[in-house]
């Protein structure tokens, strides 16, 4: 939906072909080619949240997709929050005292 509202209204306004990406609590990814929206064998934009990154060579233990890098479930799992809780924001907003070098980490490894 925010690729259609991009394409009809926004930054997208005019141009048959483009890629929407979207970071939140996962890693989406909604394409335009010819002036249609691309959905996969069920219907749906992409997901690109679960492209392996071993590809790319980061060698951390127990990250082996996109999704657990970068977006909000990757600071969580690097900060031992759960991503689902109601008040992660609140609780990110709070962090403790130490969560800057798990954060410089994150940083660092996203980039």
């Amino acid at each position: 939906m925010a690729a259609m509202g991009e394409r009809m209204r926004g930054a997208a306004w005019g141009l048959n072909n483009f890629a929407l990406g979207f970071i939140g609590r996962g890693f989406g990814c909604a394409f335009f080619a010819n002036g249609e929206a691309c959905r996969d064998a069920m219907g749906n934009a992409g997901e690109l949240g679960m492209l392996p990154i071993e590809i790319f060579g980061t060698g951390i233990p127990g990250i082996n997709t996109l999704e657990w890098l970068f977006p909000l479930e990757g600071l969580c799992r690097r900060l031992d929050f759960n991503s689902a809780d109601e008040k992660i924001h609140e609780k990110l907003t709070y962090a403790p005292r130490g969560a800057g070098i798990a954060l410089s980490g994150w940083i660092r490894d996203a980039a």
